[in-house]
């Protein structure tokens, strides 16, 4: 397989607090695959030889501005987003495949959050965002979905609690929605998935710059997009998945630059197998000079 990538990010400030962003990025990517055996097409054929050439060009420009009123800090933003993927070639030994190959997908999104500072040890968060969607290949051509959080984050001597909810909709992927060669067929009746999460979080200031962190985070999913081993084929899971995770971490920072940080957990899922259901992470900040460096362990 090989690729090449063009990006394009300019960011320019206006007065009055606004702030506007351009992006745009080209992809190119061309992938030769070859089996002796076979390679299973969603299709059901064993060609030894497939040919793909694609493109994807995604576009998006950002509007957004910050504003205080008294003790709320409040932030509202605009952006419109196109993506088109196209397949330019699909081959399987040497005969062209034909088929819907291509997506062109449009976004408009408006979005506002306020943060309350209700006193020196106490600030409330309240935001809503809209998207409105668009498409060549979807069942409704255009639907649309609002996101939501709210939370509270408070001060008690040592402690500090986190405490919010909120909501996440993914959309189906193109390759889930519209083309996959490779075993698993795309399906274009896909629906959005969606997530409920409720999280607490308690951190307790043992040192000046070291703390302890407990917490708990409880999600609901609908509509989790998985494959159907009978009908090779992208779905949406009929039953709804409750997912519970608690955890216990510590930090510590040596100084402005270079901290630790640890985490172990458990998870406990209904309705489906999750792996792994208990771990740990452990992370590393360096920066030497302009160089940052980041160690991971999990």
């Amino acid at each position: 397989m090989q690729g090449n990538i063009l990006f394009l990010h300019l960011d320019k400030q206006l007065p009055q607090n606004f702030a506007l962003r351009l992006c745009a990025t080209y992809e190119k990517i061309n992938i030769d695959n070859t089996d002796a055996v076979g390679i299973k097409l969603s299709n059901g054929t064993l060609p030894k030889n497939v040919h793909i050439d694609l493109h994807t060009l995604n576009t998006k420009v950002i509007l957004e501005k910050e504003m205080q009123l008294e003790n709320n800090f409040l932030f509202f933003g605009a952006q419109l987003q196109r993506v088109k993927f196209v397949i330019d070639d699909f081959r399987a030994d040497g005969v062209v495949q034909t088929g819907m190959f291509g997506e062109k997908r449009n976004l408009f999104s408006i979005y506002g959050e306020n943060t309350y500072h209700y006193n020196n040890d106490t600030l409330f968060v309240a935001g809503l965002k809209y998207n409105r969607y668009s498409d060549n290949n979807s069942v409704s051509q255009a639907d649309g979905d609002l996101i939501f959080r709210v939370g509270n984050v408070s001060y008690l001597g040592k402690l500090k609690n986190k405490f919010f909810v909120f909501n996440r909709v993914i959309r189906p992927s193109m390759m889930q929605e519209s083309f996959s060669p490779i075993k698993v067929k795309a399906n274009p009746n896909l629906k959005s998935a969606e997530t409920f999460i409720y999280s607490e979080d308690l951190t307790y200031q043992v040192q000046k710059n070291s703390s302890l962190h407990v917490g708990i985070a409880v999600a609901k999913f609908k509509n989790s997009i998985g494959t159907s081993p009978v009908l090779h084929q992208y779905i949406n899971n009929p039953n709804t998945l409750h997912l519970k995770r608690p955890y216990v971490g510590f930090e510590h920072k040596f100084d402005l630059e270079n901290k630790i940080k640890f985490e172990v957990y458990k998870v406990f899922l209904e309705n489906t197998h999750f792996s792994p259901n208990s771990g740990g992470v452990l992370q590393l900040f360096n920066k030497i000079g302009k160089l940052d460096i980041l160690g991971f362990t999990s």
